[in-house]
């Protein structure tokens, strides 16, 4: 075999392998323990880091908006961390941090998660206006 199409063949291995990990992605709220798992997330230089009072804080004031998505083997492969914010009438949803880890990018997992903040910003939303109402 030569040379090009032995990369031929390691690149369509990779897209595979990349194809099933999305398949057999879960997708869950974060929890305390994962803050031992994943370092293979926050090490890439893109990925902006912050201590573990931070993410515990965010974690227990924002619980929805702070999502995982998890590879079949336990891997965390991306998370999203978020927030609630504003006054009044005039809530929002607040994107702190999104990153996916290098070797599961181009799969649509920040899509995903992006997708999921969305949805949970729109019903926080209304919820924070009914509650609003009712008092």
């Amino acid at each position: 075999m030569t040379l090009a199409a032995k990369r031929c063949v390691r690149k369509d291995a990779s897209f595979i392998t990349g194809i099933l990990n999305f398949f057999m992605t879960s997708l869950r709220r974060f929890k305390a323990q994962d803050l031992f798992k994943f370092n293979n997330i926050n090490l890439d230089p893109l990925t902006e880091t912050y201590n573990l009072s931070f993410y515990l804080q965010y974690l227990a004031q924002f619980p929805d908006y702070f999502v995982v998505a998890e590879s079949s083997s336990g891997t965390l492969m991306a998370y999203v961390m978020g927030k609630a914010e504003g006054e009044g009438s005039l809530w929002h949803g607040h994107v702190t941090a999104l990153t996916v880890s290098p070797e599961f990018r181009r799969m649509k997992l920040a899509k995903t998660l992006m997708d999921i903040l969305e949805t949970v910003s729109e019903k926080m939303y209304v919820r924070l206006l009914d509650t609003m109402h009712i008092l």
